[in-house]
């Protein structure tokens, strides 16, 4: 339930649809409000989405809270049909009930909901009766295809009246006056326009969304609002082209012109589509997420951005001294990936040779047993913020495919790949300075693009044999390669 939001998502919604065929339709609602009302949130597809909003208001009528759902229905089905590749008549069939309830006289009605009402009356007079001759069989057809017609007129033409419909929210303010969206702004210091949201994955992912972002950010002359889960906060503070939300908890969609939800991944359902030829990076995928594209990238940069503060250049300094005093470079490790097919095997021994000839610095979330050497600095267990201060402090920073390898491309460092299933060449477009160690040639399966749960094609087991036959010598060599070439290019620009 907590690796898998989507699975999670799927069990609350058959729970939310048991409880109301039980006649409890309190304990629905309470079971799914907070995702409906909170849509950034949810880590499903589109098609939870639309299912929550359906059982959302099934569940208010249920209770007879008419009021709430005239004010929601007809906003609901217009974000989720605009966004539906799919089935689109289903949703409409499913959604007529809902936005036949009349706005009561003191709210103000949603465009075209009197097209709307009239369309889905005719839905549900359709679905009225029995066996009845051949033509008022015809006559209950004709009835719904009229129904449908009607009801996709009005949301087309619902386009023109409303430039970015948000899924209604009983919290939110109706009325309030929405920031203007131009291509020219005042400048950066005015009120977010547009909402990025993305409450799965992790901070890899998050990362490299950051390019894209600065090209929002330019593109509009305004800062872009980010919500994210706030663990991930402090990597991120500091950034000059977001103001940081916290994905969890409420936040009022009426106040943005447009909102962009990249928990509808387009990076994976990209990769799930032509896996395992994937040729586009996940920076340029999340960008075109975004409405931004390589042109806009090429102007802006590819890179992900990171800030640090006072008490990470501290760090960095103390770090930077102790190396220049032992006459040693920096060798920052990210030890392992959160899945485990992606983890090299050989990465502990590597470690006790690298610590003969620099000052090494393995990371990761827990302690982990590392060789006993005095050159050996583990970051076991600490801080998000002193970690990437870490990251930030390495002449070479070596690494699996998880996040930090995409945190170092924010600072410019030499930063060793080492890749197994997944391809490092497409994973490292936005790496000006990656080495790329992948075993392609010995191999003809690399890249297969399995994930956790599949076996290696080779052995049969979770362990990646390709990752498996990367030699450390070869990787110990480049390593000292990357921090020679470093450390001279250093010296020759002081």
């Amino acid at each position: 339930m907590r690796a898998y939001g989507g699975e999670a998502t799927a069990c609350r919604i058959l729970k939310a649809r048991a409880l109301i065929a039980m006649g409890r339709a309190g304990d629905a609602l309470a079971l799914i409000e907070h995702l409906t009302e909170c849509p950034y949130s949810i880590e499903g597809g589109i098609d939870q989405i639309a299912d929550l909003f359906e059982l959302d208001l099934k569940a208010r009528l249920s209770l007879g809270r008419l009021d709430e759902v005239a004010r929601l229905a007809a906003s609901r089905l217009d974000w989720t049909y605009r966004r539906m590749t799919r089935n689109k008549t289903g949703l409409i069939r499913r959604f007529a009930a809902f936005v036949t309830v009349p706005s009561p006289e003191h709210m103000q009605p949603y465009p075209m909901q009197s097209l709307l009402r009239a369309g889905g009356k005719l839905i549900i007079a359709s679905g009225c009766g029995g066996r009845k001759s051949v033509r008022k069989q015809l006559v209950k057809k004709l009835r719904r295809w009229s129904g449908q017609l009607l009801i996709r007129f009005a949301l087309k033409i619902s386009r023109s009246a409303v430039e970015s419909t948000m899924p209604g929210q009983i919290g939110s303010v109706p009325g309030n006056k929405l920031p203007p969206l131009t291509w020219r702004g005042d400048g950066v210091g005015e009120q977010p326009a547009i909402l990025v949201s993305r409450a799965m994955g992790g901070l890899g992912d998050i990362t490299m969304m950051t390019p894209g972002l600065r090209a929002l950010c330019k593109r509009y002359n305004r800062k872009v609002a980010f919500a994210i889960p706030r663990k991930f906060h402090a990597a991120f503070e500091g950034n000059p082209d977001v103001v940081l939300l916290d994905s969890e908890s409420f936040i009022d969609l009426r106040q943005y012109k447009r909102w962009i939800n990249l928990a509808l991944c387009p990076a994976a359902r990209y990769e799930s589509r032509v896996a395992p030829l994937v040729r586009k990076g996940r920076v340029e995928l999340f960008a075109r997420g975004m409405g931004i594209g390589r042109k806009a990238l090429d102007f802006s940069g590819w890179h992900p951005v990171s800030a640090l503060d006072t008490g990470q250049s501290e760090i960095i300094a103390t770090i930077r001294s102790l190396a220049k005093e032992r006459g040693l470079p920096v060798v920052g490790v990210q030890m392992f990936s959160r899945e485990t097919y992606r983890d090299y095997p050989h990465l502990t021994e590597l470690i006790e040779r690298l610590a003969d000839e620099a000052l090494v610095m393995p990371i990761h979330t827990t302690p982990v047993p590392v060789p006993d050497h005095p050159n050996i600095i583990p970051v076991f267990g600490k801080s998000l913020k002193e970690a990437i201060a870490m990251v930030a402090a390495s002449d070479v920073f070596l690494s699996v495919d998880s996040a930090f390898y995409h945190t170092a491309a924010a600072f410019g460092m030499p930063t060793i790949g080492l890749f197994g299933p997944t391809d490092g060449r497409t994973c490292s477009a936005h790496h000006p300075n990656a080495i790329v160690l992948q075993e392609r040639r010995r191999l003809h399966c690399v890249p297969c693009w399995r994930n956790e749960d599949m076996a290696c094609h080779i052995t049969g087991t979770m362990e990646s044999a390709c990752l498996a036959s990367i030699q450390p010598d070869e990787v110990l060599e480049t390593v000292r390669s990357a921090a020679a070439a470093y450390l001279l290019d250093d010296r020759a620009a002081l």
